[in-house]
């Protein structure tokens, strides 16, 4: 079996981070090739580094480019794949007619995104045009929660085949690690008396920055030894909408901007609590990362969010700083005993529900069934048409 993999970009967003991890774990009988429609980026290094070949496009953002579409038309002709698996908006609807264009047998569409209705213009105009042909191009469309599901089935998405697979975790990278969280309290310049709370996300205005930090003016009284720390593709000192709310609200040194991480595990294990603020949001894999490191959580009641959490940590409604305030400080006025009782209680939780073979085996399992049945529907296409001599 051959799938092609489409996503929009490679840069490191949780979709792309996703694409990377199962095609880590998924079966090596799959033959699998990735095609981004702008970029390689560190997901796709990385991809070419555990042996998937990577062809990126170099499509400019924003931009409609027929020569780029006509390509990835010809390239899925030459590679003949048995299934296009496609990535996000952009690659739904780009790869989709495409690959509709080239031939392939079968297509599927994969949501990662808790509400259409949110993001850039251009994007909203995206997935209003997916959602239309939503009933024409994929053969199957993939959810990362039920909740991811059902917005887009209210947007207007209709195909006949749905699912939900939940994303996956892999336990021998993210586990609990005290050489790391001594590492990394180290280079904070804290010791074990200091609470640090993280926000890990790339800078976005549907991540929660602002309301992170909000939350954060609040919990100081009551916790002034307390750091807030802050990290991903944006979020450091050359952000100026960032540091000009740090500045408004007085946080001062009590808040740390690291900027991207190539080491999210050993970044993670030197938090006390990671919160998760975003205000659209369909499977926050920081959750489920911070989770398994033995970090128990905070987040905004989104997609998956209460899922991955369960009993082992706090969710709160999306948009609403002082309420996160108030569940932040919830969490830090436990002991620190009760409070890594609470991580491991969620590590549990995770590897028992959501560990990467979970979700390879589940793709693994489509995959087949797709593939399956579109080697049928193209029997049955061929099958000699028996008439009788009536019909002649």
């Amino acid at each position: 079996m051959k799938v092609v993999h489409i996503a929009t970009s490679l840069n490191g967003g949780g979709a792309q981070y996703m694409l990377y991890r199962l095609l880590k774990f998924l079966n090596p009988g799959i033959e699998s090739e990735v095609i981004s429609l702008h970029n390689v980026g560190m997901i796709g290094e990385l991809l070419r580094e555990i042996g998937v070949p990577v062809t990126a496009l170099g499509m400019a953002r924003g931009k409609v480019d027929i020569g780029r579409i006509i390509r990835l038309k010809s390239l899925l002709k030459q590679k003949r794949p048995d299934l296009v698996h496609t990535w996000m908006y952009h690659s739904d609807l780009i790869g989709g007619i495409a690959a509709r264009w080239a031939g392939v047998p079968r297509i599927l569409w994969s949501l990662h995104v808790g509400d259409p209705n949110s993001g850039k213009r251009m994007t909203i105009l995206v997935a209003r045009a997916s959602a239309t042909l939503s009933r024409f191009i994929p053969d199957h469309i993939v959810s990362v929660s039920r909740k991811t599901e059902e917005a887009h089935l209210t947007f207007g998405y209709r195909c006949k085949h749905l699912s939900v697979i939940p994303g996956g975790y892999d336990f021998s990278a993210f586990r609990p690690d005290p050489d790391a969280r001594r590492q990394m309290r180290a280079e904070l310049g804290i010791g074990d008396e200091t609470l640090a709370v993280g926000l890990v996300t790339r800078y976005d205005p549907v991540k929660g920055h602002r309301d992170f930090l909000r939350a954060a003016k609040v919990v100081l009284p009551s916790h002034p030894k307390a750091i807030f720390v802050m990290a991903g593709r944006g979020v450091d000192a050359s952000n100026a909408e960032l540091t000009g709310w740090i500045a408004e609200l007085g946080l001062g040194n009590s808040v740390r901007l690291l900027g991207p991480s190539n080491d999210v595990p050993r970044m993670v294990n030197g938090l006390d609590l990671l919160v998760s603020a975003s205000t659209v949001e369909a499977g926050p894999l920081i959750i489920g990362e911070a989770l398994s490191c033995g970090v128990p959580c905070v987040g905004t009641d989104l997609g998956l969010t209460a899922d991955l959490i369960g009993d082992t940590g706090l969710v709160t409604p999306p948009g609403n700083a002082d309420a996160l305030a108030a569940a932040i400080c919830r969490m830090l006025d436990i002991s620190d005993d009760e409070r890594r009782a609470l991580g491991m209680r969620g590590r549990q939780r995770i590897i028992e529900n959501f560990g990467i073979q979970t979700m390879a085996r589940a793709y693994e399992k489509l995959y087949e069934q797709l593939v399956t049945a579109g080697f049928a529907r193209q029997a049955e296409r061929s099958r000699p048409v028996n008439r009788s001599s009536s019909e002649i």
